[in-house]
């Protein structure tokens, strides 16, 4: 199938197919072409998913693909992932992804390499509580200077209300620590270079009640 994500923001098409070999493995095959502003690429994803119980998922993916930038130069790029989920049915999921990424383009500008992990867990204390917790890194080293480098923490905790019997009134309390530290030549979703570096702590707190069937 083919998506338009926006006004400005490029176009893609996805071509791709699964295969379903027992109950607990299948295989799947993806095709990515994706044309933006600055740059088009085409990708292909290649993974297996394998489910031993009804409790655990597993699943490894390898991706390749070539990155046409105007601006910056092309680039080759290769990743590699696993990813795990746990459900128990009753009160506790969670996941956790790891993934390693490695770009190559003419010269050594575009040369780097880059870890992610992401993880997450929601456990019901209470048929109307929730535990949250997450976490994401990002660690990119550039094959030239340090400050090209790359570095990106955000962890979160917080414990939601969300009431079974009604969905009238809704509560979060969370807090969040963000440590973004980007590398001299990161682009930012609007499109700049050079953003902010930022090390923050945030604590909120969030309530939304349903007065009436048109006023919340």
């Amino acid at each position: 199938g083919s998506q338009s994500a926006g006004a400005g923001s490029g176009r893609d098409l996805v071509l791709g197919a699964k295969t379903r070999h027992s109950d607990r493995v299948s295989t799947y095959a993806e095709h990515v072409w994706r044309d933006g502003p600055r740059e088009t690429s085409l990708t292909r994803s290649y993974g297996v998913t394998y489910t031993p119980s009804q409790l655990w998922s597993f699943s490894g993916q390898i991706e390749t693909g070539r990155v046409r930038d105007e601006v910056n130069g092309d680039f080759d790029r290769w990743a590699l992932s696993a990813s795990a989920q746990f459900d128990n049915g009753e009160d506790v999921t969670g996941f956790a992804k790891l993934e390693y990424r490695e770009e190559d383009g003419l010269g050594s500008a575009r040369d780097r390499e880059t870890w992610l992990l992401s993880m997450g867990i929601d456990y019901q204390t209470h048929p109307s509580w929730h535990f949250l917790g997450s976490l994401d890194l990002v660690r990119s080293n550039s094959a030239e200077d340090d400050f090209r480098d790359g570095d990106y923490t955000r962890a979160s905790i917080g414990y939601a209300y969300r009431p079974v019997a009604t969905d009238r009134t809704n509560g979060l309390v969370r807090l969040t620590y963000v440590d973004d530290q980007p590398g001299e030549d990161q682009v930012s979703a609007d499109g700049s270079v050079d953003g902010d570096r930022q090390r923050s702590l945030v604590f909120s707190a969030d309530v939304i009640h349903e007065l009436t069937e048109t006023l919340t």
